[in-house]
């Protein structure tokens, strides 16, 4: 058994470790050591004690019974939680997407309006019941435009227009706010 309160003994075995030529038992000896000194390690010495922690030659501490089931209580209580979210964020957007369904489906208006539509006649299309309209906001939405117009009592309407699949007329949904 060597003695590793020798330094000179204890370097030759550090740098016979990061040479690779250590048995496992030698390995065992000097992470005992290593863990229980309270001698000021050299840089050598601290790389190896950092590499055997690493390892599985030195013992890492048992975290208590107490300790395990207070993670795990912690660990069941999050998972719970987040399905609960997650549980509600699907609910909800089924609900929306089942509603929008239903608004596109139940109030597609098809006019005839040529291809090359231009923004006058986006905003001409959406005032077909001719109201005083303060302004007009154009937003692209994929190969839609959603027209916002406020009118001048402060009142607002949104509209989709997207074109139709053969391309000769357009269609405009009016948006419902929830």
């Amino acid at each position: 058994m060597k003695n590793l309160n020798d330094k000179n003994t204890r370097q030759k075995l550090v740098v016979r470790y990061q040479n690779a030529e250590t048995t496992l038992e030698e390995e065992r000896l000097l992470a005992d050591f290593l863990t229980d000194t309270d001698d000021l390690l050299s840089t050598e010495e601290e790389d190896v004690r950092l590499l055997l922690q690493m390892s599985d030659c030195m013992e890492r501490p048992a975290i208590s019974e107490e300790k395990a089931d207070e993670f795990d209580r912690l660990m069941q209580k999050d998972r719970h939680k987040t399905s609960i979210v997650c549980m509600r964020w699907i609910v909800s957007s089924a609900a929306a997407a089942v509603i929008i369904a239903f608004v596109f489906m139940t109030n597609r208006q098809n006019i005839d309006i040529p291809e090359d539509m231009h923004i006058n006649e986006m905003t001409q299309a959406v005032n077909f019941q001719n109201e005083q309209v303060e302004s007009y906001q154009l937003r692209p939405a994929g190969d839609a435009t959603i027209v916002t117009m406020t009118c001048s009592d402060g009142g607002s309407s949104s509209y989709v227009i997207c074109a139709s699949d053969d391309g000769s007329s357009y269609q405009i949904v009016p948006m419902i706010e929830m």
